[in-house]
């Protein structure tokens, strides 16, 4: 800008502040300082996880020795294939009627394995089938339409009854065909149809309560509709869910309903609810926590992190203190016990309450993440595993898999007789038909 004579430049707007800069004194930088860092530790806690998880990593950190043939309790490969065969002659995709599930609990129990063993093995059965039969449903299910059954999207007769038909040529469980009928004929993706499918669960396990006292109870679509399961989504989801359902019931003639009850009445996931063993799974988790701190282990759950790192449900911080009876024997040995327990070098415990097989890729990646994070560590599985499977997560990382028996052996000779022993130690298997 010219002003009579002289000709200057206005400084810019970033060289000012750096030179505002250049004038603060420490006691500004300092009062910055620590603003900065408190806001840093009231806004998600940083500073305490990092050193959490530094603590848990390094305290005490020594490599971990290969598991010892003591606490290799997995099934061999002919085990295997023998408890295999008694769960596949008695594999049903619908819940076992009261003879027949006695059949197949004296069937375990001549091949020495367990009622929940068994159980454990037909839902990973159940798993497999449902896996190998997704590809052939969409084949399966054109077919059923193409033989005179039209869809709904054409106004002609819906496809509803080869519902049966279509799981039976499949192998698939009648609620994974039910959910991508209702993907197909109700335009909704993948994820919606599964939240509807799961609402008429919930309906039918409701319908199934009254029956006793409303002997004419059927399944309503107003049940449906106000269902939990629906009103946990979103608006704009939710509209679109009630929409499709109400474009199924009144295109089908009638009969969707009846072929959904079918298929819930049908199958196992439609006999127990996913909250149901999902609590079971929690309350064996804390179980187990629980015992680990009767016997002494010292420790933090799987709250305590934050949910901002990998967490499993239990990271061990020392051996030979917590507990009262832990505490006296290790004062008895001179801390001895302490020593030789935190010479495993396990840090970390988390409790699968299922049996250990077949493709391990999902467990393999979290195995990977926890010994990352926290460093060697112990996966129990609470109804037994495979030392096929078990090698495989034994090459993800430095880990050791033992069942309860073997789990319960390994922590009293850890902490010693006085801590309680594998009867107080080992997680009590509440066994389930579902």
């Amino acid at each position: 800008r010219r002003s009579g004579h002289r000709t200057f430049i206005r400084p810019r707007r970033d060289a000012r502040r750096t030179e505002a800069a250049r004038k603060e004194t420490p006691r500004d930088a300092g009062r910055d300082l620590r603003r900065a860092k408190g806001r840093v530790l009231a806004d998600g806690r940083v500073a305490s996880i990092l050193h959490a998880r530094t603590r848990s990593a390094l305290y005490g950190r020594v490599p971990l020795p290969p598991q010892p043939h003591a606490y290799r309790t997995g099934l061999s490969a002919s085990d295997e294939a023998t408890w295999l065969s008694v769960v596949d002659s008695h594999f049903t995709f619908a819940p076992l009627r009261p003879a027949d599930e006695a059949a197949f609990v004296a069937a375990l129990a001549a091949v020495g394995a367990s009622r929940a063993q068994g159980l454990g093995l037909r839902n990973g059965l159940y798993r497999e089938r449902q896996a190998a039969a997704e590809p052939r449903l969409d084949g399966a299910i054109s077919h059923a339409i193409s033989d005179g059954r039209g869809s709904i999207s054409d106004g002609r007769e819906c496809a509803w009854p080869c519902l049966p038909e279509v799981a039976a040529a499949c192998g698939a469980p009648p609620l994974a065909v039910l959910r991508r009928m209702v993907s197909r004929e109700g335009r909704l993706s993948p994820r919606l149809s599964a939240a509807l499918v799961e609402a008429i669960i919930e309906a039918h396990d409701r319908r199934r309560a009254t029956l006793q006292r409303h002997s004419n109870q059927t399944l309503t679509p107003s049940a449906v509709l106000r269902s939990a399961r629906l009103r946990r989504l979103r608006r704009h989801p939710r509209v679109a869910v009630q929409a499709a359902f109400r474009r199924l019931q009144g295109g089908g003639g009638g009969l969707f309903l009846p072929a959904a009850a079918w298929a819930c009445e049908n199958d196992l996931q439609g006999a127990a609810r996913k909250h149901e063993a999902q609590r079971r799974s929690r309350a064996v988790e804390r179980l187990v926590v629980r015992r680990l701190r009767v016997a002494g282990v010292r420790g933090r759950r799987e709250d305590a992190l934050q949910r901002r790192t990998s967490t499993p449900d239990f990271i061990v911080d020392g051996f030979g203190a917590g507990g009262e009876a832990a505490g006296e024997a290790a004062q008895a040995a001179g801390g001895a016990v302490g020593a030789e327990a935190s010479a495993s070098g396990l840090r970390w415990v988390d409790v699968k309450h299922s049996f250990g097989r077949g493709d391990s890729a999902r467990v393999r990646g979290q195995v990977e993440r926890y010994c990352t994070d926290w460093g060697p560590g112990l996966l129990l599985y609470t109804l037994g595993y495979t030392e096929s499977f078990a090698e495989e997560l034994r090459q993800a990382g430095p880990v050791w898999v033992c069942d309860a028996e073997a789990a319960a052996r390994l922590l009293r000779d850890a902490v010693g007789d006085a801590a309680g022993g594998a009867a107080a130690c080992a997680p009590a298997v509440r066994e389930n038909p579902d």
